[in-house]
């Protein structure tokens, strides 16, 4: 069974990929050759929708990081969407979220 799940979809002219599971050490190669492949293809809008994702480390969130960075440089950006509830911490606690691009559907509840 995979620790990640990526089910991809396109919608208004940009990639969405939906990610489910845990991105982590092990998972996020996945996650990166994904991206890596959206962008050789000539994507510039890509959406993670994190709803289902339930963990995410260091490793898995370094490379969200590099990935919003490398699709900036080319004139296009990475969109987080609806990240859980662990994640959002994760964002928060590290101060990732001041670097990312992050839309809720629905505000978070207040802490």
């Amino acid at each position: 069974m995979d620790r990640l799940t990526i089910q991809q979809d396109r919608r208004r002219g940009a990639s969405v990929l939906r990610l489910g599971g845990t991105l982590d050490l092990l998972s996020a190669p996945k996650l990166k050759l994904t991206l890596v492949d959206l962008t050789r293809a000539g994507t510039r809008e890509v959406s993670l929708d994190l709803s289902g994702l339930r963990s995410l480390d260091e490793v898995g969130l370094a490379v969200v990081l590099c990935e919003a960075r490398h699709l900036s440089h080319r004139g296009g950006r990475l969109l987080l969407v609806d990240p859980s509830p662990e994640v959002s911490e994760v964002l928060e606690g590290t101060r990732a979220a001041r670097h990312l691009t992050v839309e809720y559907a629905t505000p978070p509840a207040a802490a």
